[in-house]
């Protein structure tokens, strides 16, 4: 029989590392639905923007925001699902509320990105090579992996339609702190 140590290995790592698209996660069916209130929203973004702020004061700060519990492999619910899954133990209203961000941040580039190349022809030849840089840039921060690079990315964004029911919750929640 393993030990603990064994089964258990912690370790602190940031929400970008975490996000990466090299993990898909799987929520039981065990799990709970999504239900975090406006007001649970509200805290975590706190934290993170608190985290933020004591980032700009000293660059190697760190800030909790929680557990996130995961077991590596699927529990057999999907029929084909992707190399790396790993299953959500416990932390998944906390997974999802920063996935769910990090699909409303990537629509809201989408969008800046769609509404510059709308407007380049009319902007300035003096001003225009700034303007092409920046949609440059925000296009490589949307930049998905290819399948190649990971799998885990498809299926992050298969599941962005799933998620849409809860955006404008989040969006209203940003929007009102």
């Amino acid at each position: 029989m393993p030990d603990i140590e064994s089964l258990f290995s912690p370790r602190s790592r940031a929400v970008a590392e975490v996000l990466n698209g090299e993990t898909a996660f799987e929520v039981p069916t065990y799990q709970r639905s999504y239900r975090w209130s406006n007001e649970q929203i509200r805290s975590l973004f706190e934290d993170i923007v608190h985290g933020i702020h004591r980032l700009t004061d000293d660059p190697d700060a760190l800030t909790f925001i929680g557990a996130l519990i995961t077991v590596r492999g699927s529990d057999g619910a999907h029929r084909d699902p992707p190399a790396g899954t790993s299953r959500v133990i416990d932390g998944q209203q906390r997974l999802t509320t920063l996935l769910i961000a990090a699909v409303r941040g990537h629509q809201s580039l989408r969008s800046s990105i769609n509404d510059l190349n709308a407007i380049i022809d009319d902007i300035d030849e003096g001003q225009r090579p700034a303007v092409e840089w920046t949609i440059d840039r925000l296009t490589q921060t949307m930049r998905f992996p290819s399948r190649r690079e990971s799998t885990a990315a498809g299926s992050f964004r298969q599941g962005v339609d799933r998620v849409d029911g809860h955006q404008e919750r989040l969006a209203l929640v940003c929007e009102m702190s």
